[in-house]
């Protein structure tokens, strides 16, 4: 299932870094005579880990952040996006904007680990979709179970 959004042609960013859509014509936009600030890292409201709902086709869904300031380079899109997301469907979608009319802060609780079976997360510990094969409602884990179970096989297989 692929999820589009419909977005607004323009995406300006202010010399404050707050992000505004644009929906007018190209010709209402002009170039500042004024020097733009220096590259500087725009901070971001949501960290790895977080819970959060993307507006999407098919409404608000719930997911997580799992990465920041992405860039797809396998599509060579050549600019940032704020965040990349997991779908709680396992879809990977991105946020164009870091801005509560695609991204909002989620009340809703994570999945649970079908190893640990807790849903606690944490920024360097949370709970990704790894694969389908465990039906549609499950298939989740925390990375660190993940890494244990990937351990714990090759450790056992190679020593046999």
């Amino acid at each position: 299932m692929i999820i589009y959004r419909i977005l607004p042609p323009y995406a300006i960013r202010l010399d404050d870094g707050e992000m505004k859509e644009f929906w007018g014509p190209k010709d209402c936009i002009r170039l500042s005579n004024i020097p733009a600030p220096k590259e500087r890292k725009i901070l971001l409201r949501f960290k790895l880990g977080d819970r959060v709902e993307c507006l999407t086709d098919e409404g608000w869904m719930s997911g997580t952040i799992i990465q920041t300031h992405y860039s797809d380079v396998s599509n060579e899109m050549d600019y940032k996006v704020p965040y990349q997301i997991q779908l709680d469907s396992g879809n990977l979608i991105f946020a164009p904007l870091d801005m509560d009319t695609c991204i909002r802060r989620s009340n809703t609780l994570p999945p649970s680990c079908w190893i640990c079976f807790d849903n606690e997360i944490s920024e360097d510990n949370f709970i990704v979709r790894e694969c389908a094969c465990r039906g549609e409602e499950n298939g989740f884990v925390h990375i660190d179970c993940l890494v244990k179970l990937a351990v714990s096989v090759f450790n056992n297989n190679c020593f046999e």
